[in-house]
């Protein structure tokens, strides 16, 4: 040890002593008393009561204050997508920055309107769960039992079409977060097809009216109003097409006001109240009528499956040329349609 030596006056407050300063652990634990409590650590397998508590006053919170369009992508479940393979091994020299590439991606392979309807069913799945206790690694991937028992619960009180697309939001959660949908087709396709059997007649809704050439010209001349419009709201070149002037600036024509006005128009032609969704089906006949192919219509449509169909109107009218068209199928549908011949 090297003997002590003596610190002048004026050079004391420039020293430290390194024997007094705290160590890095001490540092980073602080001053243990003035630290706060730690929150004590909740129960490994709390009681089925218990457990209902905590999935109410945590899970269920959390859910509800998210956006609903929101749902698929912030709601992770346990099991969700990873860099390991089935094995266990790491693929490659995948990151979390990988992952983080595709959960930005994914979401994208449905439309807003659609992801937002989704997030209600997936709200509906986790509230069942929570009823039943479920927990949450079997809540995805989900059991064929547990979807079954999940569209037999809402059956009678939602229509069917509403069921079946809360099931759809539930496997396309699936779907986003990279975890297999292994739900059989024929007993899936059975519980829903039940459900629709049973879905209540207040929870029906009448098939909207298609909107038709007379609807449109007892409303309006089109022409007439095209050139009104140019010469009314003289949109600018920058402008949207169908701004309409409001002061001294022009506004873009939205949906919802574009609906009002239509409502009103159709009000004052004293006609009968018709849904937006008509224009798309009333276009759809109207070149179905004009013998242009399923398949083109679709096409036009850009419709990705043959959901369309569900718009059909004037059957008779629209499969009459196919009918027609082919003798064998004509004759066929002949013996069915035609009463026998006394």
């Amino acid at each position: 040890m090297l003997p002590a030596i003596t610190i002048p006056e004026d050079a004391r407050e420039s020293i430290v002593d390194v024997d007094e300063l705290p160590s890095r652990v001490e540092r980073l634990l602080g001053d243990q008393d003035a630290r706060p409590a730690p929150a004590p650590k909740p129960q490994r397998d709390p009681p089925p009561a218990e457990r209902a508590s905590v999935n109410e006053q945590n899970d269920l919170l959390l859910r509800e204050g998210s956006y609903l369009w929101d749902r698929l992508h912030t709601w992770r479940p346990l099991n969700a997508r990873n860099v390991l393979d089935d094995r266990g091994y790491p693929v490659g020299n995948l990151s979390a920055e990988d992952l983080e590439l595709i959960d930005g991606l994914m979401p994208h392979a449905w439309t807003a309107s659609t992801r937002e309807s989704y997030g209600a069913g997936l709200l509906n799945w986790h509230v069942f769960c929570d009823e039943k206790e479920v927990a949450k690694e079997q809540r995805a991937p989900a059991s064929s039992i547990l979807v079954t028992s999940f569209i037999v619960t809402l059956a009678g009180c939602y229509s069917g079409k509403t069921i079946s697309n809360y099931v759809s939001g539930i496997r396309a959660w699936h779907i986003l977060h990279g975890i297999p949908w292994n739900i059989p087709s024929p007993e899936h396709d059975a519980a829903l097809k039940a459900t629709d059997a049973l879905t209540p007649s207040q929870a029906r809704r009448e098939k909207r009216q298609p909107f038709t050439v007379e609807i449109i010209s007892a409303i309006r001349n089109p022409v007439a109003a095209w050139d009104n419009h140019f010469r009314v709201n003289a949109p600018p070149s920058s402008a949207h097409l169908f701004a309409y002037r409001v002061k001294s600036s022009h506004r873009p024509l939205t949906k919802s006001r574009f609906l009002q006005r239509l409502n009103e128009a159709i009000k004052s032609a004293h006609l009968d109240p018709m849904q937006g969704h008509g224009i798309r089906i009333g276009s759809m006949l109207m070149y179905l009528l004009r013998g242009l192919s399923f398949k083109a219509v679709k096409t036009m449509g850009q419709w990705a499956s043959n959901a369309f169909q569900l718009y059909l109107r004037k059957h008779a009218q629209v499969l009459a040329p196919y009918i027609q068209a082919n003798p064998i199928l004509n004759e066929a549908f002949a013996r069915i349609a035609l009463p026998p011949v006394r």
